[in-house]
Protein backbone atom coordinates (compact mmCIF):
# COMPACT_ATOMS: atom_id res chain seq x y z
CA UNK A 1 0.00 0.00 0.00
CA UNK A 2 1.26 3.47 -0.85
CA UNK A 3 2.40 5.86 1.91
CA UNK A 4 0.03 8.83 2.05
CA UNK A 5 0.98 12.24 3.37
CA UNK A 6 -1.78 14.59 4.49
CA UNK A 7 -0.95 18.13 3.39
CA UNK A 8 -2.04 21.57 4.53
CA UNK A 9 -5.81 21.75 4.50
CA UNK A 10 -6.14 18.13 3.42
CA UNK A 11 -6.74 14.72 4.90
CA UNK A 12 -5.71 11.14 4.23
CA UNK A 13 -7.83 9.34 1.65
CA UNK A 14 -7.68 5.84 0.24
CA UNK A 15 -5.46 5.98 -2.88
CA UNK A 16 -6.94 5.30 -6.27
CA UNK A 17 -6.72 1.77 -7.63
CA UNK A 18 -3.33 1.12 -9.19
CA UNK A 19 -1.61 4.04 -7.47
CA UNK A 20 1.91 3.35 -6.20
CA UNK A 21 4.63 5.26 -4.41
CA UNK A 22 3.96 8.30 -2.23
CA UNK A 23 0.64 10.13 -2.40
CA UNK A 24 0.22 13.68 -1.08
CA UNK A 25 -3.34 14.91 -0.82
CA UNK A 26 -4.77 18.37 -0.34
CA UNK A 27 -8.34 19.60 -0.29
CA UNK A 28 -8.66 19.44 -4.08
CA UNK A 29 -5.53 17.75 -5.39
CA UNK A 30 -3.62 14.50 -5.33
CA UNK A 31 0.12 14.42 -5.96
CA UNK A 32 1.11 10.90 -7.00
CA UNK A 33 3.26 8.86 -9.34
CA UNK A 34 2.38 9.00 -13.01
CA UNK A 35 0.30 6.15 -14.40
CA UNK A 36 0.60 4.78 -17.91
CA UNK A 37 -2.89 6.04 -18.69
CA UNK A 38 -1.78 9.62 -17.96
CA UNK A 39 0.00 9.66 -21.33
CA UNK A 40 -2.68 11.33 -23.45
CA UNK A 41 -3.35 14.12 -20.97
CA UNK A 42 0.37 14.60 -20.37
CA UNK A 43 1.17 15.02 -24.06
CA UNK A 44 -1.76 17.38 -24.67
CA UNK A 45 -1.14 19.59 -21.63
CA UNK A 46 2.67 19.65 -21.63
CA UNK A 47 2.67 20.10 -25.42
CA UNK A 48 1.19 23.59 -25.16
CA UNK A 49 3.84 26.22 -25.93
CA UNK A 50 2.58 28.36 -23.03
CA UNK A 51 3.82 25.61 -20.72
CA UNK A 52 7.16 24.94 -22.40
CA UNK A 53 8.11 28.61 -22.71
CA UNK A 54 8.07 29.14 -18.95
CA UNK A 55 9.50 25.87 -17.69
CA UNK A 56 12.69 25.74 -19.73
CA UNK A 57 12.90 21.96 -19.25
CA UNK A 58 9.85 20.64 -21.12
CA UNK A 59 10.69 19.99 -24.79
CA UNK A 60 8.54 21.53 -27.49
CA UNK A 61 6.90 19.99 -29.38
CA UNK A 62 6.18 17.35 -26.74
CA UNK A 63 5.83 13.87 -28.20
CA UNK A 64 4.40 10.58 -26.94
CA UNK A 65 7.98 9.34 -26.67
CA UNK A 66 8.75 12.26 -24.37
CA UNK A 67 5.67 11.46 -22.33
CA UNK A 68 6.45 7.76 -21.98
CA UNK A 69 10.02 8.50 -20.95
CA UNK A 70 8.87 10.97 -18.30
CA UNK A 71 6.18 8.64 -16.92
CA UNK A 72 8.75 5.84 -16.61
CA UNK A 73 11.22 8.18 -14.90
CA UNK A 74 8.66 9.29 -12.30
CA UNK A 75 7.54 5.71 -11.69
CA UNK A 76 11.15 4.66 -11.11
CA UNK A 77 11.60 7.62 -8.75
CA UNK A 78 8.63 6.45 -6.66
CA UNK A 79 9.68 2.81 -6.72
CA UNK A 80 13.07 3.77 -5.29
CA UNK A 81 11.44 5.44 -2.26
CA UNK A 82 11.29 9.08 -1.07
CA UNK A 83 10.36 10.43 -4.51
CA UNK A 84 10.82 14.05 -5.54
CA UNK A 85 8.67 13.99 -8.69
CA UNK A 86 4.88 13.95 -8.77
CA UNK A 87 1.98 14.18 -11.14
CA UNK A 88 -0.69 16.67 -10.07
CA UNK A 89 -4.19 15.23 -10.37
CA UNK A 90 -7.63 16.44 -9.39
CA UNK A 91 -8.65 14.52 -6.30
CA UNK A 92 -12.25 14.17 -7.44
CA UNK A 93 -11.42 12.49 -10.74
CA UNK A 94 -7.72 11.57 -10.35
CA UNK A 95 -7.17 13.12 -13.79
CA UNK A 96 -3.74 14.56 -14.55
CA UNK A 97 -3.54 18.36 -14.68
CA UNK A 98 0.18 19.06 -14.23
CA UNK A 99 3.40 18.18 -12.47
CA UNK A 100 5.45 19.28 -9.46
CA UNK A 101 8.73 18.23 -7.93
CA UNK A 102 11.82 19.04 -5.92
CA UNK A 103 14.29 18.03 -8.59
CA UNK A 104 14.46 21.23 -10.60
CA UNK A 105 17.71 22.82 -11.72
CA UNK A 106 19.45 25.05 -9.18
CA UNK A 107 21.10 26.96 -11.99
CA UNK A 108 24.59 26.58 -10.53
CA UNK A 109 25.12 22.83 -10.65
CA UNK A 110 24.66 22.31 -6.91
CA UNK A 111 22.76 19.41 -5.37
CA UNK A 112 20.45 21.69 -3.40
CA UNK A 113 16.80 20.86 -4.15
CA UNK A 114 14.82 23.23 -6.32
CA UNK A 115 11.05 23.44 -6.60
CA UNK A 116 9.58 23.13 -10.07
CA UNK A 117 6.01 22.84 -11.26
CA UNK A 118 3.75 23.25 -14.26
CA UNK A 119 0.01 23.29 -14.66
CA UNK A 120 -2.00 22.63 -17.81
CA UNK A 121 -3.40 25.81 -19.32
CA UNK A 122 -7.10 24.84 -18.86
CA UNK A 123 -6.48 24.67 -15.11
CA UNK A 124 -4.85 28.07 -14.62
CA UNK A 125 -6.53 30.61 -12.37
CA UNK A 126 -7.91 28.17 -9.79
CA UNK A 127 -5.16 28.29 -7.18
CA UNK A 128 -4.03 24.75 -7.99
CA UNK A 129 -0.37 25.68 -8.48
CA UNK A 130 -0.10 27.22 -5.04
CA UNK A 131 -1.96 24.33 -3.43
CA UNK A 132 0.37 21.75 -4.99
CA UNK A 133 3.54 23.73 -4.31
CA UNK A 134 2.74 24.28 -0.62
CA UNK A 135 2.05 20.57 -0.14
CA UNK A 136 5.27 19.48 -1.84
CA UNK A 137 7.35 22.06 0.05
CA UNK A 138 5.99 20.75 3.34
CA UNK A 139 6.66 17.18 2.17
CA UNK A 140 10.23 18.15 1.34
CA UNK A 141 10.94 19.55 4.78
CA UNK A 142 8.87 17.19 6.91
CA UNK A 143 9.35 13.89 5.13
CA UNK A 144 12.57 14.25 3.15
CA UNK A 145 14.31 16.35 5.78
CA UNK A 146 15.51 18.97 3.31
CA UNK A 147 17.32 22.02 4.63
CA UNK A 148 16.63 24.56 1.92
CA UNK A 149 14.43 24.61 -1.16
CA UNK A 150 15.19 26.93 -4.05
CA UNK A 151 13.00 27.99 -6.92
CA UNK A 152 13.65 29.95 -10.07
CA UNK A 153 11.33 31.95 -12.24
CA UNK A 154 11.76 34.00 -15.37
CA UNK A 155 11.53 37.74 -14.62
CA UNK A 156 8.62 37.93 -17.06
CA UNK A 157 6.67 35.15 -15.37
CA UNK A 158 4.87 37.29 -12.82
CA UNK A 159 2.16 34.69 -12.21
CA UNK A 160 4.74 32.12 -11.08
CA UNK A 161 6.52 34.71 -8.94
CA UNK A 162 3.25 35.45 -7.19
CA UNK A 163 2.65 31.75 -6.53
CA UNK A 164 6.11 31.25 -5.04
CA UNK A 165 5.84 34.29 -2.80
CA UNK A 166 2.41 33.13 -1.61
CA UNK A 167 4.01 29.81 -0.70
CA UNK A 168 6.37 31.59 1.67
CA UNK A 169 9.43 31.86 -0.53
CA UNK A 170 11.42 35.09 -0.48
CA UNK A 171 13.25 36.85 -3.26
CA UNK A 172 16.91 37.04 -2.32
CA UNK A 173 18.13 39.11 -5.25
CA UNK A 174 20.23 38.58 -8.32
CA UNK A 175 23.60 40.01 -7.30
CA UNK A 176 26.87 38.11 -7.65
CA UNK A 177 27.61 35.62 -4.92
CA UNK A 178 26.95 32.11 -3.71
CA UNK A 179 23.85 31.07 -1.86
CA UNK A 180 24.20 29.63 1.64
CA UNK A 181 21.88 26.86 2.78
CA UNK A 182 20.02 27.62 5.97
CA UNK A 183 19.31 25.24 8.79
CA UNK A 184 15.84 23.72 8.74
CA UNK A 185 14.09 23.24 12.07
CA UNK A 186 10.69 21.60 12.41
CA UNK A 187 8.11 24.33 12.64
CA UNK A 188 10.30 27.08 11.21
CA UNK A 189 12.83 27.59 8.45
CA UNK A 190 15.10 30.55 8.11
CA UNK A 191 17.39 31.39 5.23
CA UNK A 192 20.25 33.76 4.65
CA UNK A 193 21.61 34.04 1.18
CA UNK A 194 23.50 35.99 -1.40
CA UNK A 195 22.64 35.26 -4.99
CA UNK A 196 24.34 34.63 -8.26
CA UNK A 197 23.22 36.30 -11.46
CA UNK A 198 22.75 33.71 -14.20
CA UNK A 199 22.84 34.17 -17.87
CA UNK A 200 19.16 33.36 -18.18
CA UNK A 201 18.55 36.05 -15.52
CA UNK A 202 16.05 33.98 -13.59
CA UNK A 203 15.38 35.17 -10.09
CA UNK A 204 16.41 32.97 -7.18
CA UNK A 205 14.08 32.40 -4.26
CA UNK A 206 14.59 30.51 -1.03
CA UNK A 207 11.95 28.86 1.11
CA UNK A 208 11.54 30.75 4.37
CA UNK A 209 8.05 29.90 5.54
CA UNK A 210 6.63 28.24 8.61
CA UNK A 211 6.02 24.57 8.00
CA UNK A 212 2.60 23.03 8.20
CA UNK A 213 2.21 21.20 11.48
CA UNK A 214 -0.25 18.76 9.93
CA UNK A 215 2.17 17.25 7.45
CA UNK A 216 3.90 14.05 8.52
CA UNK A 217 5.38 10.92 7.01
CA UNK A 218 2.80 8.18 6.58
Amino acid sequence: MSPRVPARGGEVRTPSAGATGVIIETERLRMRAHRDDDLIDLVVLAGNWEIARWTGTIPHPYSEIDGREWIARVQENHAAGQPRRFAIALKETDRLIGGVGLDGSTGDGSDEPALGYWLGLPYWGNGYAREAAVAVIDYGFRTLGLKTIRAYTDPGNTASQKVLLQCGLKTVGDDDGIENAAENRLGETGARAACQRYRHEHRILVQSARLCDRVSAA
